[in-house]
């Protein structure tokens, strides 16, 4: 049996074949998940916008409490108030001054002998241990305007690094990056075993005198706030705060957020 079916349509009307409703669909839907993905990154955006106006107002309202906390960032190794230890590297004279100093009561005086380069040193440390610090900071000042050199050695061992004194009698303070020498031999440092330092000025002058005062051993300070420090619905380990010492008598203080 064959049953066929007709369909007419009749003369004035108007329809949507399936072909036009699944493109219509498909436009829609394409269109929806824009709209929908578009509303969902405005209030991602809404959420990251508040959470930074929440942490800069968080970070803001610490500082004031921060700046009381004692973070200490340099340890003094020596106070150079008078020569104990130190000898002249090679020749020359090294004595304490107490009329020209920076810190405390004195400084250490070099005098430039016959050698090239004038400086002081001080030997059978007995295995100091520096691996917790990454700068040594000390007060200088030259006759003249000269590279003022720091050597440390381990063994047979050293790393040497340098600083520029920029002008004439005028104290300076150095800044020696212990992550940076300028060069090194011997084989590898071992920071844990400390046995020599040596300062000394890279000098054509035939006449030289150098001073250096008050040694510091520096160690960034990263620390956490305690949690009673800390406000409602923020966590210990979201705030941390680093500490720079920019001069002898100026910290940078920088309160991280996250």
């Amino acid at each position: 049996m064959r049953i066929i079916c007709s369909r007419n349509r009749i003369k004035g009307q108007s329809g949507f074949g399936l072909l036009e409703v699944i493109i219509a669909s498909a436009i829609m839907g394409t269109a929806g998940v824009t709209l929908l993905l578009g509303l969902n990154a405005g209030i991602l955006g809404a959420d990251s916008v508040s959470d930074d106006r929440s942490a800069t107002a968080l970070a803001r309202s610490q500082l004031e409490h921060i700046k009381t906390l004692d973070f200490s960032t340099s340890d003094s190794w020596d106070s150079l108030d008078a020569v104990g230890d130190w000898t002249v590297d090679i020749d020359g004279t090294i004595s304490p001054d107490n009329v020209v100093y920076q810190e405390g009561s004195a400084s250490l005086k070099i005098v430039k002998g016959s050698s090239v380069d004038p400086g002081a040193k001080r030997q059978n440390l007995g295995g100091l241990d520096w691996s917790a610090y990454t700068e040594v900071h000390l007060w200088a000042m030259a006759d003249a305007a000269d590279k003022i050199v720091f050597q440390i050695w381990s063994g047979s061992a050293f790393e040497s690094f340098d600083a520029i004194l920029l002008a004439s009698d005028e104290w300076q303070w150095l800044r020696y990056d212990l992550t940076a020498p300028d060069r090194d031999g011997g084989g590898a440092m071992d920071w844990q075993n400390i046995d020599k330092v040596i300062i000394k000025a890279k000098t054509e002058e035939t006449s030289y005198t150098f001073r250096i005062d008050d040694f510091r051993l520096y160690d960034p300070s990263y620390t956490k706030l305690p949690q009673e420090d800390i406000p409602d619905g923020w966590m210990q380990d979201q705030i941390e705060v680093s500490v720079t010492s920019l001069s002898p008598y100026l910290q940078l203080i920088t309160v991280t957020v996250t």
